[in-house]
């Protein structure tokens, strides 16, 4: 299928596009996962995650919608606010 400019995209990638090992490496070193972490996060096994980010499989489309779709769900952690120094100190 050819591409065309106004094909609908998931994710960034074409309908016909598979994400590149380093797209998804560079998606779970952004947020700070392990593969172990990323791997459950999206119920797979840690084996297949790496055979992922080694290019050995590719990572299905559907995956890669399901684990931006979860990424989104996250709630940011926000620091908790910093104390005033006590009186005196």
């Amino acid at each position: 299928m050819v591409n065309h400019p106004n094909r609908k995209k998931v994710f960034g990638l074409a309908l016909d596009q598979r994400p590149s090992p380093e797209q998804i490496r560079a998606l779970r070193d952004g947020l700070r996962m392990t593969q172990e972490q990323a791997a459950a996060f999206v119920h797979v096994s840690t084996r297949t995650w790496q055979a992922w980010e080694t290019g050995q499989n590719p990572m299905s489309l559907a995956t890669w919608e399901h684990w931006h779709l979860k990424v989104k769900s996250l709630k940011p952690v926000k620091a908790p606010p910093l104390q005033p120094p006590a009186e005196g100190s």
